[in-house]
């Protein structure tokens, strides 16, 4: 069985990078922690691509008022909504 920061390594985490978060992740997702194995792909990918290969913890915000209108249509209805 492959270690999570070889799997981390093969998805093109820095190695420092998987070196940290690997032992994070063996910790944190267990057996039980999707409801099918075919979940763990979709999640791994979404994680990565989110934060950047995890070199990124939070989020920047900086949206322009065109993708706040996108993102959120009920809060930014408008282009003066989404101004401030």
């Amino acid at each position: 069985m492959r270690s999570w920061t070889d799997i981390l390594l093969q998805c093109g985490v820095r190695p420092e990078t998987a070196a940290l978060w690997g032992p994070v992740f063996v910790d944190t997702i267990k057996d039980d922690t999707f409801s099918s194995p075919k979940d763990l792909p979709d999640f791994l990918g979404q994680i990565l691509h989110e934060s950047n290969m995890l070199e990124k913890m939070e989020e920047t915000r900086n949206y322009s008022v065109t993708r706040m209108m996108q993102v959120w249509p009920g809060r930014f209805p408008t282009a003066e909504s989404a101004l401030p």
